[in-house]
């Protein structure tokens, strides 16, 4: 998502493109490096008789946030807020030990704030922003690693278009620390394209965390409760201030969340809640304000 101000001055949310993105990528690339890893006696798990893994998947997902923000960057915290979402994965590669998909996405953030909007259209005016990506991802033994390019537009006119290459690499340390695996990731996001709000200058974001949790069963469903702990950074130019000095801390968060399939569905609903420290100019993108708590309610469908 763009790095500006906000137009109208209206809020801030949890979530960001990625943020939203980053706990989705999380799970998925527990996933895939869940499938990847082998099992107890060095082989992965096989499918069931007669039933061959799907080499194209889809996930559909739906939240409502009650602020959007993006690399500790606030875009509104005001109004209605609902954030779209669509993923197809290829199974393009795998092997005893190897796994390699490719995936195609979209995503939307709508305000009813219309949040700087200059469009004319009602639509138009709602839709703030709609990103497009596409990736790679590659899943050897407890390792995954991904590269991702995204598109971010606005059909709302709010801010110009921009783009951003992402590098992670995630780590599943569970066969090492069993229920206390902290699911470490890094991610680095590379602005390749557009203008940044602070200045011309192109910039390079990096992010660390972890994300542990656990699984339990209520009334003979199972549900998961991760407890997700980030911090973004400038590595180049990413949080400068007016004065064009590049400050390396730009945002802190942690949270809880937590997911519970809804029966036999294939739909899965999600809340969480977090907690956003601001670095001094993402705070200055937040009315000054330096923390935030955002809440989340989520639905996802995988097909």
């Amino acid at each position: 998502m763009p790095r500006m101000p906000r137009l109208n001055q209206v809020g801030p949310t949890l979530t960001d493109p990625r943020r939203g993105r980053w706990l989705a990528a999380v799970v998925l690339l527990r996933s895939a490096i869940a499938f990847a890893q082998p099992a107890e006696g060095g082989a992965v798990p096989e499918d069931e008789p007669g039933e061959a893994a799907a080499p194209v998947s889809l996930e559909l997902g739906l939240d409502v946030t009650t602020a959007y923000f993006y690399h500790g960057f606030n875009q509104e915290d005001c109004g209605f807020i609902v954030q779209p979402s669509a993923s197809l994965t290829f199974r393009l590669f795998e092997s005893e030990d190897v796994l390699i998909e490719g995936t195609v996405g979209t995503w939307s953030s709508l305000h009813s704030q219309k949040t700087g909007a200059a469009s004319r259209s009602d639509l138009g005016e709602w839709w703030y922003e709609a990103d497009v990506s596409g990736g790679l991802s590659l899943s050897a033994g407890p390792f995954c690693l991904s590269a991702t390019y995204c598109v971010f537009a606005s059909p709302s006119d709010a801010f110009a278009t921009l783009q951003e290459l992402d590098l992670s690499l995630a780590l599943d340390d569970s066969e090492l620390l069993g229920e206390w695996a902290f699911q470490p990731f890094v991610l680095i996001g590379i602005e390749t394209d557009g203008q940044a709000a602070d200045g011309d200058e192109l910039g390079v974001y990096g992010e660390m965390g972890v994300a542990p949790g656990l699984t339990f069963e209520v009334a003979g469903t199972e549900m998961e409760v991760a407890f997700p702990l980030t911090v973004g950074v400038s590595l180049r130019k990413y949080y400068q201030d007016d004065g064009g000095e590049d400050q390396f801390f730009g945002h802190a968060s942690a949270g809880a969340t937590a997911s519970v399939p809804l029966g036999d569905s294939g739909c899965v609903a999600t809340a969480g809640i977090s907690v956003l420290l601001l670095g001094d100019h993402a705070a200055a993108a937040n009315d000054g304000d330096d923390a935030q708590v955002v809440g989340t309610l989520g639905l996802r469908w995988t097909f």
